[in-house]
């Protein structure tokens, strides 16, 4: 093939060229907005964010867990409905 047939610097291949050359900005901009984004969030260590973790989950009743938590009182909205054995079929909520 010759250079002719691909095509010369002022025709038709300058203007895709020109395109890639201006999507391959935009990008770039995108991913630097992106990064500062990510610089201004807040940067906390590990052992701070297992910390916290710890915390809530021992200070947040959690009613699955009757062993830890004990018996809750049966006046929840859940719990009033009558069971899937009684009904004769699953109940979804």
């Amino acid at each position: 093939m010759s250079t002719a047939t691909i095509g010369s610097a002022a025709g038709p291949m300058s203007s895709t060229r020109a395109e890639r050359e201006l999507n391959k900005l935009r990008r770039l901009q995108e991913l630097n907005l992106r990064l500062e984004h990510s610089l201004s969030m807040p940067i906390i260590p590990v052992s701070a964010a297992a910390r916290d973790l710890v915390k809530f989950c021992t200070s947040t009743p959690d009613p699955l867990l009757p062993s830890v938590w004990g018996e809750f009182s049966k006046d929840r909205p859940y719990t009033s409905n009558p069971t899937a054995s009684e009904q004769g079929c699953c109940a979804i909520l």
